[in-house]
């Protein structure tokens, strides 16, 4: 990805359309967004795992986490708060003794991943550093790979594009994350901002490859000229479908990426940063119908802290997540029995115990009203999680209705039709009418930057 040619200054007005409610960039009369589908795709990383988290880090500084998983520990100089510098990693660690031991192996491994995810996936907002937080997750070698990479990669972006779109001088302001894969996935979507090519790009994964070499030129824009044409952006002018020519097979089993995930509302997890995911609202980048979406509830953006246990702090939006990971079959079918789960915010309640009073008749009547859902996701041969829920629903209203009192007035000579008592669901997405107006489950949480002492507020939505 050495070769990606990054133009800082789309990036930067990019930052200007992005609406940190939502974590979507908003554009004329439609929205866009990042998902965790191009995160796989673009970067070729893993978006199905286990949440990058762990409590193994409860109330362990910086020098005990190098200490024991580097086996020595940086100068006050090589550090900034809980951050070690980049050139110290790569300094101390870049070659091995010529005689290396096991341990000097492992140890010097852990630094090289510790680095490579600190510049690329997780940069920071103090440019050269990154946590030791992430070493426990890399002691085992085997495991590595188990963890959902790609999914906190874009919840670091997000965070930091909430950030940047919050700050009342975008221009002074650096983009920390993944600028790869913002830039990668600008490149596929909007062709007006492409570089310049001598040939098409080839259909490869990683797909951030594609715009890699040195076969480009870069055409030099002014801010003025990138803000209009972002403002002027029509449903049109975007490219919906970058991966419709992409052979299956050519697609690492590691950089899955099924619709049952992917076109999900679920958190994104990244230790304290939790970001809210709400494909729904870029419906159109799944090759789906874009239906009208309202507000979201509010969260709150929580800053380090050595002393939460982040797993458990967030651990039913893990819980949610990794719902959504075990719903999915090797074929990437969603299985219907977790839709059942109700303690969280992204489930619809049961929807049948509002119609207490219901007899045949008005319940085949509401269970007509799930069908267009099923009838369009049944045409692709995929049952993710929304088509899943729309069956929950029929079970629980068929059970909850008063079948035998329906029939039996019937029966007696009576129309066996009563008004409903309550209005019907509304015609969204099911994920969508648990989530709006709703507050954060957890409550109010404690800030975490009065906790510290830090200088740096906690933002806010």
């Amino acid at each position: 990805m050495g070769d990606l040619a990054i133009n800082r200054t789309v990036l930067r007005v990019f930052c200007e359309v992005w609406s940190k409610e939502t974590n979507t960039a908003r554009f004329h009369d439609f929205e866009m967004a990042p998902s965790l589908r191009d995160t796989a795709y673009i970067l070729g990383i893993p978006i199905i795992g286990r949440a990058v988290t762990t409590g193994a880090v409860l109330n362990m500084s910086s020098e005990e986490l190098l200490l024991q998983y580097l086996g020595r520990v940086p100068g006050s100089k090589d550090c900034r708060g809980s951050r070690v510098k980049l050139s110290w990693l790569h300094s101390k660690f870049s070659q091995l003794s010529e005689h290396p031991t096991d341990k000097e192996i492992a140890c010097k491994t852990r630094a090289y991943l510790l680095y490579l995810i600190g510049a690329t996936l997780f940069s920071d907002k103090d440019k050269g550093y990154v946590s030791p937080k992430y070493l426990p997750l890399l002691s085992d070698f085997d495991k590595v790979r188990e963890y959902a990479w790609g999914t906190a990669a874009l919840a670091h972006l997000y965070k930091a594009l909430s950030m940047l779109a919050s700050s009342h001088s975008i221009a002074r302001k650096r983009l920390f994350g993944s600028a790869t894969l913002l830039m990668g996935w600008i490149y596929e979507y909007i062709p007006a901002m492409r570089p310049d090519m001598e040939d098409d790009p080839a259909l490869v994964v990683p797909r951030v490859c594609r715009w890699a070499g040195h076969a480009i030129s870069q055409p030099a824009k002014e801010a003025s000229d990138i803000r209009k044409a972002f403002s002027q952006l029509r449903v049109s002018d975007v490219n919906w479908e970058p991966y419709k020519g992409m052979d299956p097979a050519s697609i690492p089993n590691m950089c899955s990426a099924p619709d049952s995930v992917c076109f999900s509302r679920t958190w994104l997890i990244n230790f304290n940063v939790r970001e809210v995911y709400l494909p729904d609202r870029f419906a159109r980048q799944f090759g789906q119908e874009q239906h009208p979406v309202g507000d979201v509830g509010g969260f709150q953006r929580h800053q380090w802290n050595a002393s939460v246990d982040w797993s458990l702090e967030y651990a039913s939006e893990i819980k949610h997540f990794e719902q959504l990971i075990n719903a999915t079959r090797p074929d990437h079918t969603a299985v219907a029995a977790t839709c059942k789960t109700t303690e969280d915010v992204f489930t619809p309640a049961s929807t049948a115990r509002e119609f207490p009073g219901l007899n045949l008749l008005a319940v085949v009547e509401s269970i007509k009203k799930e069908l267009p859902t099923i009838t369009r996701f049944l045409e692709q041969r995929s049952l993710p999680v929304e088509v899943a829920t729309s069956f929950a629903r029929i079970h629980e209203l068929l059970e909850d209705s008063h079948l035998k009192e329906g029939n039996a007035a019937v029966d007696a000579g009576g129309d066996g039709t009563s008004e409903l008592t309550a209005p019907h669901p509304p015609a969204i997405p099911p994920c969508e009418e648990a989530i709006i107006g709703t507050a954060d489950p957890h409550g109010p949480v404690p800030d975490e930057a009065a906790q510290n002492g830090s200088d740096h507020p906690v933002p806010e939505c």
